[in-house]
């Protein structure tokens, strides 16, 4: 059985750690000094070290960095995932921009104005992805004033709670509510893709006195619905503005119109068109126990 021995150290101030893969009959502490002797690290340098029993549930190298000492305790920091999953996120967006671009010339050669502007706005959905998954789990985790900023439109301008804007506290605090609000395995399947960018109308109906109420229904466990502004004209539904992309529809999606207010009135029908669709098989593991 292997162990993992995960060492914290300081260099010229900063907290810096290793993981080294030994084996069960290893004597740790021989190990520990060889190990950080070989990469000129004093003793007096060594802040913490943890042994973890692997087990069957070996952690990929990927992931290692997600170990974390927090008040002299070792800790695995789920948020730590969505930063080491933007390498795969960043080279699936370069595949779609491909498809995209094939999508967009076909449009023009065909003037078809609709699939010109819905081209142009996954294009720009794309180009803004570092911004919309913290923006999408400030939504998700109702942080407050995460939609500060809209445009004239409704729709959220950039990302207000940002990691790159916050302190190191308010980061170590958001990073605290994604760990107590998803496991590992959730983040895991997390996808910043399969998303829904536009709503169709294909019945407007009649009655509605006030703007209906959106479900969306998606048995993909990490599904993100979309931000909706439902505009009503002349009783009927007019118009479903994104105001904020939904991701991870993976599946089936429906999407139920509420009933309107009129008793003789008629529920409106939408379509949603899932786009950008991805692989989605991640890497699969279960963080290891550590020693007693």
């Amino acid at each position: 059985m292997k162990k993992l021995l995960i060492v914290f150290f300081d260099l010229k101030g900063e907290t810096r750690s290793i993981i080294i893969p030994i084996e069960d009959d290893k004597d740790l502490k021989s190990s520990l000094d060889k190990h950080m002797l070989s990469l000129g690290v004093a003793s007096e340098q060594i802040i913490k070290h943890f042994a973890i029993n692997t087990n069957k549930h070996i952690v990929p190298e990927k992931y290692l960095s997600c170990f974390k000492l927090r008040d002299g305790e070792l800790v695995f920091d789920n948020s730590q995932i969505l930063y080491e999953n933007f390498d795969f996120w960043m080279e699936q967006r370069q595949d779609l921009f491909k498809d995209l671009d094939i999508e967009f010339l076909k449009a023009l050669e065909d003037q078809d104005q609709v699939l010109i502007s819905k081209t142009k706005d996954k294009k720009r959905f794309l180009r803004d992805l570092p911004n919309f998954v913290p923006l999408k789990f400030a939504e998700v985790m109702e942080i407050e004033d995460a939609y500060a900023a809209r445009d004239k439109d409704g729709k959220a301008i950039g990302v207000v709670d940002s990691y790159d804007a916050l302190s190191t506290s308010q980061q170590i605090h958001y990073q605290s509510l994604v760990n107590e609000r998803f496991k590992v395995s959730e983040i895991l399947k997390f996808t910043p893709f399969h998303n829904i960018l536009h709503i169709d109308i294909i019945d407007e109906g009649f009655g509605y006195l006030t703007p209906p109420k959106i479900n969306f229904k998606c048995d993909y466990e990490m599904a993100f619905p979309p931000f909706c502004k439902a505009i009503v004209e002349g009783k009927k539904l007019k118009e479903v503005k994104v105001l904020a992309a939904g991701c991870g529809m993976v599946g089936g999606v429906s999407v139920a119109i509420s009933r309107p207010e009129q008793e003789d009135g008629t529920i409106a029908k939408v379509s949603a068109e899932i786009c950008n669709e991805t692989d989605i098989n991640y890497f699969s593991f279960e963080v290891p126990v550590q020693e007693s």
